[in-house]
């Protein structure tokens, strides 16, 4: 198992435990994922969700390793069934009855990034880093972080913040309003307690509608681009020559030659 569940005091703690890796999101870590989000969802004991991680990163995101073998021993990659599964992970966190607060200690990149700002409660370590990479190796954001990017941060600033693949440290993050809270990471689990605890013991009723209600306000359309947006790029770019250098590249080290091809 790529992750484990753990229940108590009406709180589902939902841990990321694939350190050897730094929880790369994978067709595996995602499918666990998304079971063990509806599982808490349709788990009358449990009242809030944690996700978190159990490494020193909180996601690296994609396996860039395991592309690079595949690649160099000359097999495409299909990332159909990966891509499908980060956008319905996404779409669960927001849909779902429950609040989701996201717990993030370290770097979460790529999908990592993208899954870090989904939650409805977002907290950040002061030693947490949020780089939405997948410029560098010749693809585009997919769980859902295109979408969610444009608005949170506005048009320009999505785009100055994907076009580059820059780390956005976690006080830019609070400031631009992707992070409900940033704390030392010392306190990180404890504050995360404190949310999850003041959230099982409130109006649960009132919690479950006024998330359905931020919903139609600001996720609606989600599902759509998903499908039309997200999921057709993401599959384009994957076959592309930049791809192939820009995964090379970054295991070996060095810096990409992109050809636009």
């Amino acid at each position: 198992m790529k992750t484990l569940l753990d229940k108590r005091d009406g709180i589902g703690i939902i841990t990321m435990n694939c350190p050897d890796n730094l929880n790369a999101i994978d067709v595996g870590m995602s499918a666990e994922l998304l079971e063990r989000l509806q599982s808490c969802d349709q788990d009358d004991e449990i009242k809030v969700v944690v996700l978190r991680s159990g490494a020193k990163a909180f996601s690296a995101g994609g396996d860039l390793v395991y592309s690079y073998k595949k690649l160099q021993a000359g097999d495409d990659i299909d990332f159909t069934e990966l891509v499908e599964n980060v956008g319905k992970l996404v779409l669960e966190i927001k849909k779902m009855r429950k609040l989701v607060i996201t717990q993030v200690d370290g770097v979460a990149a790529g999908a990592g990034a993208s899954l870090a700002i989904s939650g409805d409660i977002v907290l950040l370590s002061d030693r947490a880093t949020l780089v939405q990479a997948f410029v560098n190796v010749g693809l585009v954001p997919d769980t859902g972080g295109t979408y969610l990017l444009t608005h949170s941060l506005g048009m320009a600033q999505a785009m100055k913040f994907m076009i580059t693949g820059e780390p956005m440290k976690s006080a830019d993050a609070l400031a631009f309003g992707l992070a409900t809270e940033v704390v030392e990471s010392k306190e990180l689990e404890a504050v995360t307690e404190k949310w999850a605890n003041k959230i099982a013991k409130g109006p649960l009723k009132a919690y479950e509608n006024l998330k359905r209600q931020v919903y139609y306000a600001a996720y609606r359309d989600l599902p759509m681009y998903l499908e039309n947006g997200e999921k057709p790029t993401q599959l384009k770019v994957s076959h592309s020559s930049d791809f192939r250098e820009g995964v090379a590249a970054f295991v070996e080290k060095r810096k990409p030659q992109f050809q636009g091809k």
